[in-house]
């Protein structure tokens, strides 16, 4: 062999070797899979309901009696009671309360502005002050400050935010005659009804 040709033969070789060895320092086509991602459900939330200013009203029925200084005393039942307002928030309401009841000859009424608060919705409390008369057994008329303590027994929720159910409630407050020689007397009664509040 000629050196010419072993010089060839000789290139060919170091090509050769040189192509094999770049082929395999390619790097690899590798695809890559990835994995689908968990869907975490969405949590709707409940539609918020208002609180805002709404009807405050009750009405049932009412029995009750007046014990006045002078050692009188009279009831007046059975009766009926009503409330009609403005129930500001779940917590405080204005409204007017009235309530009137006969009991043989004695007549007896009583009505009132009541500012009242509830703490939680089973339990309220209301004042305010009123006026209250009576005809029978020593008829009169006098100024009172009222005092209404009621349980309200259910929790029906109307779509205006508005609660509904059964009302029991202690009516009651002390006041004075309006007469020449004023007499105090207490007031106590009971309702039993139906309040949207």
């Amino acid at each position: 062999m000629t050196r010419t040709s072993l010089s060839l033969f000789c290139a060919f070789s170091v090509l050769f070797a040189s192509s094999i060895s770049a082929a395999q320092s390619q790097p690899q086509d590798s695809t890559v899979v990835l994995a689908p991602q968990p869907v975490s459900p969405v949590a709707l939330s409940p539609q918020p309901v208002a609180e805002g200013p709404r009807l405050r009203a009750s009405f049932g029925g009412y029995g009750g009696a007046v014990i006045a200084t002078q050692n009188r005393s009279f009831g007046a039942g059975p009766g009926l009671y009503f409330d009609i307002g403005v129930q500001a928030n779940n917590y405080l309401a204005l409204y007017a309360h009235g309530a009137f009841g006969t009991l043989l000859l004695i007549n007896a009424a009583h009505a009132s502005a009541i500012v009242e608060v509830t703490p939680v919705r089973w339990f309220s409390v209301g004042s305010g002050v009123g006026l209250m008369g009576h005809i029978g057994a020593g008829s009169g008329s006098g100024w009172q400050i009222p005092l209404i303590v009621g349980f309200n027994i259910g929790s029906n929720r109307w779509p205006t935010g508005a609660r509904s159910g059964l009302r029991l409630a202690i009516d009651g407050g002390i006041g004075q005659t309006f007469a020449s020689s004023p007499e105090a007397y207490v007031h106590i009664g009971a309702n039993v009804g139906y309040v949207v509040f």
